[in-house]
């Protein structure tokens, strides 16, 4: 386990290049505050000497306040945690791992919905997409549609319901993330009151930082071609 200064270092780096990203550059600690406070109810509004703490890596904030940078920001869990310091940042190259930001964004750009699942079953991170579509589908924007949830657990709740698309679901992803499966994919109808709708949700795992990882990728295919599509079942898990 990281020890808490390179936790901090981590937190600081994303925050400052996530700040970068939105306004062109770092904001004072003075500036910084103001808009941070302009968003919070009082008993979160942070001082000057907090913003220039967080800044610098010297503290870490509340679970309320990290949840406001994360929705102001757009700051997920996972910039935090491949965030590289500027001191230890190389230049891109061809070949080479790409800035975490730039990761987001070409998720962002791809038309299925996809989130990143940790090896508890929950949401780490999602592309924007899903959260479009879970707007659409009456999503809680304070769960920053889908961040924090747990997927299993959800899937788990539509199984005693007897879906047999989430005991699918659920039995996969846990084979992803216990190494005995690979990839795997199930299809599965969503329709809503006003349009008929056909998905194909793939999973495949990864590993970083000596932990493991699921992406779950839903898209939308035609009803032609849903219905020539057939896929093994994971095991029962």
């Amino acid at each position: 386990m990281e020890n808490r200064e390179a936790i901090l270092v981590r937190f600081a780096t994303a925050l400052n290049q996530a700040l970068h990203e939105k306004f062109g550059e770092v904001p004072s600690t003075s500036r910084f505050a103001k808009m941070f406070n302009a968003l919070t109810s009082p008993e979160d509004h942070i001082t000057r000497e907090t913003a220039r703490k967080w800044l610098k890596g010297l503290a870490y904030p509340e679970v309320s306040r990290l949840h406001v940078l994360t929705q102001w920001l757009a700051l997920s869990p996972t910039d935090i945690l491949a965030a590289t310091p500027p001191e230890k940042a190389t230049p891109a190259k061809k070949g080479v791992a790409m800035p975490v930001r730039f990761a987001q964004q070409a998720l962002d750009a791809l038309s299925a919905h996809i989130a990143v699942i940790d090896a508890d079953g929950v949401i780490c991170q999602v592309n924007q997409p899903w959260s479009d579509f879970a707007k659409r589908n009456g999503a809680s924007p304070s769960l920053q549609f889908g961040v924090g949830v747990n997927y299993l657990k959800a899937c788990d709740r539509s199984r005693a319901k007897r879906d047999s698309t989430a005991k699918a679901m659920a039995a996969g992803i846990r084979a992803i993330l216990q190494r005995s499966l690979q990839e795997f994919a199930v299809k599965y109808s969503c329709h809503s009151p006003t349009e008929r709708r056909w998905f194909v949700a793939r999973t495949t795992g990864f590993e970083h930082a000596r932990k493991r990882y699921a992406v779950v990728s839903h898209e939308s295919v035609s009803e032609e071609n849903w219905h020539n599509l057939d896929f093994p079942q994971p095991p029962a898990l």
